[in-house]
């Protein structure tokens, strides 16, 4: 789980942010589940990023109503396969490779612009309810509890069939619904590093509250928001390609993965190219994401041994 991001702290008032996300990020190398992870991601979103120059078609252009005849062609190793269409085409004629490498850009912005709406959301809060305490603290307990009582899915699902569906509101929604873990891991680790002694040392010497959180506690919670969120990353991706496959997320003609899958479904049998490639796309990115957390949660762990 995401929410059990262990991270060792360094209780000092000199570190800073960057430093401690640059030594974090340095250690991925010691773990080889980190940088399967590492390899696979980041081999993925270069794919994503140089879709435009290495598809071999664009990603809404198909045959219709002209050449009907592409409509469905299978992967080039099968008979009447092309390799013009190397993973086959829809029934538009739409070419699948094209389409995935185009999906694979929104997969990506799908699953890291939610978790910054929702870890700035979580952290924010965590800090100010940890750090001040009191009224707050229970203020901001009290909404945990009661966010951690709703189904988030199913939240989602009516907030889309009320709003519209768009990729705007997709994003919005799912970030400001996966703020929880962030909070309640930030808000537990702000109780423990607040009474320290170099915080105590900063405040002594008329430091504002602001500077304490933002110079003090903030760097030191950075191993754990980076665990929480490269996992997250991977759960958003999928939650929207889920919502999006019930048809509450990205409409067509874009090209998406969820969407391909729900129009591959019902063709399994007589085209399943069309729902298979993305699928393993989809799979792809979410283990190589997955890894990459777990690899890097292994790191950060305080049994960690050097």
């Amino acid at each position: 789980m995401a929410t059990e991001a262990a991270g060792e702290t360094d209780h000092d008032g000199s570190g800073s942010v960057a430093s401690g996300v640059v030594s974090s990020v340095g250690r991925i190398r010691e773990s080889k589940m980190a940088m399967i992870g590492l390899v696979v991601t980041v081999t993925m979103l270069l794919l994503a990023i140089v879709a435009p120059y290495i598809a071999p078609h664009p990603p809404t252009a198909g045959s219709w109503p002209a050449e009907l005849d592409d409509s469905f062609l299978p992967p080039f190793w099968e008979s009447g396969g092309s390799m013009d269409y190397p993973l086959g085409t829809d029934q538009q004629g739409r070419g699948v490779l094209s389409r995935i490498l185009f999906g694979l850009r929104l997969a990506y912005l799908q699953g890291v612009a939610p978790v910054l709406l929702a870890a700035s959301i979580g952290v924010t809060l965590g800090l100010v309810s940890g750090y001040f305490g009191g009224w707050i603290d229970e203020a901001v307990s009290r909404v945990i509890d009661t966010v951690m009582a709703i189904p988030l899915t199913l939240f989602a699902i009516s907030v889309l069939a009320v709003i519209g569906t768009s990729l705007v509101n997709l994003i919005l929604v799912i970030g400001v619904t996966q703020w929880v873990p962030y909070a309640r891991t930030i808000r537990g680790q702000t109780l423990s590093i607040k009474n320290e002694e170099f915080v105590e040392a900063q405040r002594a010497s008329g430091a504002s509250h602001a500077r304490i959180i933002r110079e003090a506690i903030l760097p030191n919670t950075m191993s754990s928001i980076l665990v929480i969120a490269t996992l997250n990353i991977a759960q958003v991706i999928v939650i929207a390609a889920g919502l999006t496959f019930l048809g509450l997320g990205v409409s067509p003609p874009r090209a998406d993965l969820g969407l391909m899958l729900a129009g591959g479904r019902d063709y399994l049998t007589t085209a399943w190219w069309y729902g298979v490639f993305p699928g393993l796309a989809l799979m792809i990115v979410v283990l190589g994401i997955n890894l990459l957390g777990d690899g890097i949660r292994d790191i950060l762990d305080p049994k960690y041994s050097e």
